[in-house]
């Protein structure tokens, strides 16, 4: 009886010393194919970081050969016209070989961002004619309002070689546009430029008031919906957008005085012949608030969506265009200020530098038109 016990006891010795033995091949062949798995994944972050490499280095390489083409058409535009090169048959002069490489820039910036997916708002600023980042967001902003018709309006514009809007008309030939100012010498040269001589672009010459605007419109035929409407007068912005019956715009694009400050909500009084240089000696007497055209621009089915950074023109976008990228800012959430040296000294009519504080306090000292959050309300004409 011991004899049998201490064979079954041994036979289940033997049985279990295998199953050790098969325990510890199946640990082992675990760990092998982890180290396989662990050496596959360290190859393939190898793999990526490469990858990533090279589409830094073909980035910098884009980038650095379209600087090399502005550099060439730099120095292009110093040499005599007797000396420049015909390409295809057609004399390039310097100047227009450096418009090429602008565009040529601005597409590679659109290309880069709308691969980028969603990001910050500031992040799809770049600047190609605009003053400042503007070009950039108008390209996100246009990317994801699809159903936009793509025409614009934009006043103000001076000679047109510095617009929200010429982006949009050279770097895409769907698009088309009517161009205002208040000088005939600035619309002349207009009219000499290529983006009037080569693309569907129309140009007049007037004096934009709130009495006048509606017709200036319906005389150029443009009326109903469109994609952009542009402001920038210097004075009677707010006037004149609150004024505008006969264009529908998808997206409105309107210059705010950064002085103000996000929360107030005032307005430089109406004055048909307003003229910033002559309005105050300071040089930063006009416009309005961004709260000011915030609050209008919900009065008129718009939502604020953000400002660009250099703290010059707020944008908005019809309340039914609004979506997961392109979403409702407060003016507090969206204002930035600008640093531009734009106040002039009151003894010697002189540029100088002034803090944002002190700059607000003179403003906020002169006549202006204090509005409800609703943007109607005409609560004070005085400070």
């Amino acid at each position: 009886m011991i004899l049998e016990r201490l064979r079954n006891w041994r036979d289940r010795f033997h049985h279990l010393k295998g199953l050790l033995h098969r325990l510890e091949a199946a640990q082992e062949t675990q760990a092998s194919e982890l180290r396989a798995v662990q050496s596959a994944v360290l190859q393939m972050q190898q793999l990526l970081e490469q990858i990533q490499q090279a589409q830094q280095d073909a980035r910098r390489e884009a980038n650095d050969g379209i600087g090399r083409l502005h550099g060439v058409a730099c120095n292009t535009q110093q040499l005599s016209g007797d000396t420049l090169s015909s390409v295809n048959g057609h004399q390039m002069h310097g100047l227009a070989v450096a418009d090429l490489a602008r565009q040529a820039i601005g597409r590679l910036e659109t290309r880069q961002l709308s691969a980028a997916g969603k990001r910050p708002w500031h992040d799809n600023e770049f600047r190609v004619y605009s003053q400042f980042g503007e070009d950039g967001l108008l390209q996100f902003l246009f990317r994801e309002i699809k159903d936009a018709p793509h025409t614009f309006v934009e006043f103000g514009v001076e000679d047109y070689q510095e617009a929200n809007t010429r982006f949009l008309l050279l770097q895409d030939r769907s698009w088309s546009g009517l161009v205002l100012d208040g000088d005939d010498a600035n619309v002349d040269a207009i009219r000499r430029d290529v983006a009037y001589l080569r693309y569907p672009l129309k140009a007049a010459a007037a004096w934009i008031s709130r009495e006048n605007i509606n017709d200036l419109l319906r005389e150029q035929d443009m009326v109903g919906e469109i994609g952009l409407l542009s402001i920038d007068i210097d004075g009677n912005d707010y006037w004149v957008w609150e004024t505008i019956t006969v264009v529908d715009p998808a997206v409105v694009v309107v210059e705010y005085n950064y002085r103000f400050g996000p929360q107030v909500c005032a307005v430089v009084p109406y004055d048909a012949r307003f003229d910033k240089a002559t309005a105050h000696p300071s040089g930063i007497y006009y416009g309005a608030s961004l709260a000011a055209l915030t609050a209008l621009a919900r009065r008129k089915g718009y939502a604020l969506v953000g400002c660009s950074g250099g703290g010059v023109n707020a944008f908005f976008v019809r309340r039914e265009s609004l979506s997961e990228m392109v979403h409702e800012v407060s003016a507090e959430e969206a204002y930035a200020a600008g640093h531009h040296a734009e106040m002039r000294d009151l003894a010697t009519g002189q540029p100088r530098k002034a803090t944002l504080e002190e700059q607000q306090q003179l403003l906020l000292s002169l006549p202006l038109e204090w509005l409800d959050d609703t943007g109607r309300q005409r609560v004070s004409t005085s400070a």
